[in-house]
């Protein structure tokens, strides 16, 4: 009895050891310091302070099982800042770093309105706001191939990369803004783009400068970027009077597809089909 008795008290001894080794383990994985940093913007770190009871929340949870996708996911509620950091840092620590995203665009369709950063991502929705640069992208109209119409929207949520049938036109358009230093240079900008059996027969962007001139590019498609580069080269070596009341209009030559670009006094008109 007394040898069982022995036994049984080792096992207890045993047991209530190897509970204190586990618990002191997983006390030294335990989060203890949540280390976050802010690349700040316009808005001057709006949410900052949500942000941070956000992760606070999780310290004293084991590093070891923290998911720091889920963790992403909770980040994701505050669309104005971009995870650019989520690490672990054993063995306590969490690393985070978020930059602030830049209003640049107010994008208008149907009615409704939806601000977003450079790369198109939906930071709000609703609203009207001084110096963001007005988007509208227009498309044949169902009933008569002259009139122009909203281009179907595909997905427009806050928080999302905002998708329209634009044949890739506006990620393009996003990249020639920022060759113009977007609301820096640009006041407003139409996307127009049509396709009938598949086949693209509209793909012209107009960029309206504040300073008054138009720019025209035409099959937008069809090296955009390059395009508006040199449109811009035109525009900085114009003078004040030729930068507020003139065209700049930038097609490829079909007989010497060789880039072209035209300083005019004269609107473009409906010229995009005779120019592509």
């Amino acid at each position: 009895m007394k040898g069982k008795r022995r036994i049984f008290l080792n096992l207890i001894v045993a047991a209530a050891f190897l509970i204190v080794v586990i618990v002191a383990f997983f006390s030294v994985f335990s989060l203890a310091e949540v280390r976050v940093r802010f690349v700040l913007g316009e808005n001057g770190g709006a949410y900052e302070g949500e942000i941070r009871e956000t992760l606070e929340a999780h310290r004293g949870k084991s590093l070891l099982f923290l998911d720091t996708e889920e963790i992403r996911k909770e980040l994701a509620a505050y669309p104005y800042f971009e995870v650019k950091k989520l690490e672990k840092s054993y063995p306590n620590g969490l690393e985070v770093e978020l930059s602030e995203r830049r209003e640049m665009f107010l994008f208008e369709s149907g009615g409704a309105s939806y601000v977003l950063d450079g790369d198109g991502f939906i930071l709000a929705e609703g609203g009207q706001k001084d110096g963001l640069i007005r988007l509208t992208a227009k498309t044949f109209a169902e009933d008569d191939e002259e009139a122009r119409e909203d281009i179907a929207v595909i997905s427009a949520e806050v928080g999302s990369t905002l998708s329209l049938e634009d044949g890739g036109l506006l990620s393009l358009v996003y990249q020639m803004s920022e060759l113009a230093d977007y609301t820096d240079t640009i006041e407003e900008i139409e996307v127009r783009y049509g396709e009938i059996g598949g086949e693209v027969l509209m793909d012209e962007v107009v960029f309206h400068m504040r300073t008054g001139v138009e720019i025209w590019v035409y099959s937008a498609l069809d090296a955009g970027v390059d395009k508006m580069a040199l449109a811009l080269q035109a525009f900085n070596e114009g003078t004040d009077y030729q930068k507020s009341t003139w065209y700049i209009e930038v097609h490829r030559n079909e007989e010497t597809n060789e880039l072209e670009v035209l300083f005019t006094e004269h609107s473009p008109g409906g010229q995009a089909a005779e120019n592509g």
